[in-house]
């Protein structure tokens, strides 16, 4: 599986910023910076922003999916609860974080675990990454300038020579706040992504109006 087109794909499958949905979505707090929202301007988001099989209305379902199945795996469901096993309790990737910090050595066995559940939850969005890439790079390149994450994950994934994303992956987060802070930053890049996308914001408020489609079952398109 290759992880930098999981992220391409992500980004590609954006749909609007008025989404209640998604906006409500509890983001995880990457304590590396104060996140404030970027507005992206790469020529290359007029070559994807509501165009069909690319940023459209179709794929909202997509993304409210992957960014409430990153964010349960950050913060829990609704009732906060973990799905992740440690010394006979359920934890979150954010308590499992806390508990990380008081002894590193212990939670070592976990890092693997949620890493594997993270790829799970991403896998099936990999076949729709399809000639993306070089849009991609530009993208990420200007979130992490304007975002002031010169360190981010997201960069280092851009440049990376296709079949190598996963092993770089593996080998770049160590522990479970590395994980924590690239989950931090993905959401973030989409929801500024979704921003920058009118046109998609346009296509989405239309089709939901005519579909009424209810956003709390997302269905992958």
């Amino acid at each position: 599986m290759k992880l930098l087109s999981t992220c391409i794909v992500l980004s590609t499958v954006i749909a609007c910023s008025k989404v209640q949905a998604f906006e409500s979505l509890e983001l995880g707090s990457t304590k590396a910076f104060t996140y404030s929202p970027v507005t992206l301007k790469a020529e290359s988001l007029a070559l994807l922003d509501g165009i069909p099989g690319l940023i459209d209305e179709h794929k909202i379902h997509d993304i409210i999916y992957i960014g409430r199945a990153i964010t349960q795996i950050q913060a829990g469901s609704s009732n906060k609860s973990g799905k992740y096993s440690y010394n006979g309790k359920l934890y979150t990737l954010h308590q499992l974080v806390a508990l990380e910090k008081e002894n590193k050595n212990q939670l070592k066995g976990m890092v693997p675990v949620v890493i594997a559940d993270f790829e799970k939850v991403t896998s099936p969005f990999l076949a729709k990454a399809q000639g993306t890439k070089h849009f991609m790079i530009k993208l990420i390149a200007e979130w992490c300038s304007k975002a002031g994450r010169s360190t981010s994950g997201l960069l280092e994934w851009a440049h990376l020579n296709s079949g190598s994303e996963k092993e770089v992956f593996h080998r770049s987060i160590k522990t479970l706040q590395d994980l924590d802070t690239f989950c931090d930053d993905l959401l973030h890049f989409l929801k500024d992504l979704v921003r920058s996308c009118p046109k998609a914001r346009d296509r989405y408020d239309r089709w939901r109006a005519q579909h009424k489609s209810p956003i709390e079952q997302p269905q992958l398109q």
